[in-house]
Formats: C-alpha cells, sequence, structure tokens
C-alpha cells in the first residue's frame, strides 16, 4: 500500500521578498565573473570533477 499523505507548505511574505532577490543572484554571478556561458559550464564540470575525485 503506498503512503499517498501530502504536505502543503507556502513561504512567508518574507520568504517570498527573499526568493525574489535570490532570483537575481545567479545574473550577478554571471556579470560578476565576466566568464561567458560557455565559460561558466566548463568551469561547473570542472569544479564537479574535482570534487568527485576528492569524495573518493
Amino acid at each position: 500500500m503506498e503512503d499517498e499523505r501530502r504536505v502543503h507548505i507556502h513561504l512567508t511574505a518574507a520568504g517570498r521578498k527573499l526568493k525574489a532577490r535570490a532570483a537575481k543572484v545567479p545574473g550577478c554571478v554571471l556579470a560578476a565573473s565576466q566568464c561567458s556561458i560557455p565559460e561558466l559550464l566548463q568551469l561547473t564540470g570542472q569544479i564537479r570533477t574535482l570534487r568527485e575525485r576528492l569524495a573518493a
């Protein structure tokens, strides 16, 4: 028998404001890095590989 219970959560007004501010973070990081999107994707892959190697 599958458990079909569900929990509904909602952000408070403060949480909604924080969510809106947080949505701007990726664009700010992109601008501050002065990297192209392909460069950032490559860097992300390199960091992921490094993490995997360090965890091994």
